[in-house]
């Protein structure tokens, strides 16, 4: 090494930068959407670290890819023009989210936010969605739930939730969340519900599409006083 290296050597600074995990990410984003003049509703900030937590990795990589997402901040900030940005802007704007309207929907029945999972289940049949892929989708999120409550309630930790439910990072945080607003009954009688609307309409008992209302209103409704 030359005297000058030695120097620099010396003198230099070592900083760890540790990547960013599922409680950090949404503050990154805020962060950053503030240096760039973006406002961000807190809900649209979660979504956005949400999406880019829950894509799939490279063999190997274990970060989550912050210049893609700034690229991704810098495209909203254009289109806001110093307006807010709301949830409903990510989802209509955000490339990777445009295809994720069937996972947006479970994420509001789980949630019991009824009036956007009627709205999200027809723009998804508008889009000639399948109804049967619309009912797996629902039924896989909510044997999801059920496992997750169980283990859940028998103490288990989050590791041992994801490893049975095959979540992890920001999908595992929400399914957990998700999961502790029901009980276990109550969860099991709800994909019940899903397994009987699935079958009416494979039988034909049933218009698919009415199947599918009728089971989103009646996934997103309050649990009862007594539960």
């Amino acid at each position: 090494m030359t005297p000058s290296l030695c120097r620099t050597g010396r003198r230099a600074e070592v900083r760890a930068f540790p990547p960013k995990g599922p409680k950090e990410l949404p503050k990154w984003v805020q962060a950053r959407a503030r240096r760039i003049g973006l406002r961000l509703e807190d809900r649209a900030a979660r979504l956005i670290a949400q999406t880019a937590g829950d894509q799939e990795r490279r063999p190997g990589q274990e970060y989550v890819d912050l210049w893609a997402l700034a690229n991704e901040l810098d495209k909203l900030a254009c289109f806001a023009g110093g307006e807010m940005v709301r949830e409903a802007d990510v989802q209509a704007l955000t490339p990777v989210l445009r295809d994720q309207k069937g996972y947006f929907l479970c994420d509001a029945l789980a949630e019991g936010r009824s009036a956007a999972a009627v709205k999200l289940l027809r723009e998804l049949l508008a889009q000639d969605e399948p109804t049967q892929v619309i009912l797996s989708t629902i039924a896989g999120r909510y044997r999801r739930l059920a496992i997750a409550r169980e283990l859940m309630d028998r103490g288990e930790s989050s590791a041992a939730v994801g490893a049975a439910t095959r979540t992890s990072g920001y999908a595992l945080e929400k399914q957990m969340e998700q999961a502790s607003r029901h009980n276990q009954e109550r969860l099991r009688r709800l994909y019940r519900r899903v397994v009987e609307a699935d079958l009416e309409a494979k039988l034909g008992e049933r218009d698919e599409a009415v199947a599918l209302e009728l089971l989103v209103h009646d996934l997103a409704s309050p649990a009862p006083e007594a539960e």
